[in-house]
């Protein structure tokens, strides 16, 4: 039971990192700080327990291979476009490109 729960630990904390990267780079404020304040917790939870289960490799095993799936899911392609379909977000942003030489932007094609 202590590796399962240690398995999803690993996940549900790579979505709060997804998330927490998504608002910091989108310059939303209040929900970042919110985000990083649960991840805080967490992170502290998970701490205390790994220390506490130093010993047993296999926990620290599951924990890993959680983060690594979460990490994995929340960054695929897949689940970023579902995201973005269920919140309806549907921008355009027009964007100079400059050219690393000059300096100056360059036309937009």
């Amino acid at each position: 039971m202590a590796l399962l729960t240690f398995f999803a630990i690993g996940v549900v904390e790579m979505f709060i990192v997804a998330a927490w990267t998504k608002f910091v780079s989108g310059s939303q404020v209040v929900a970042s700080g919110v985000v990083t304040f649960v991840n805080t917790l967490v992170y502290f939870y998970v701490l205390e327990a790994l220390l506490s289960n130093v010993h047993n490799t296999s926990v620290i095993v599951a924990y890993a291979i959680g983060c690594a799936v979460g990490t994995m899911v929340a960054t695929s392609p897949r689940f970023t476009m579902s995201f973005k379909k269920r919140k309806g977000v549907k921008r355009k942003i027009q964007r100079e490109h400059f050219s690393p030489i000059r300096n100056e932007p360059e036309p937009v094609v």
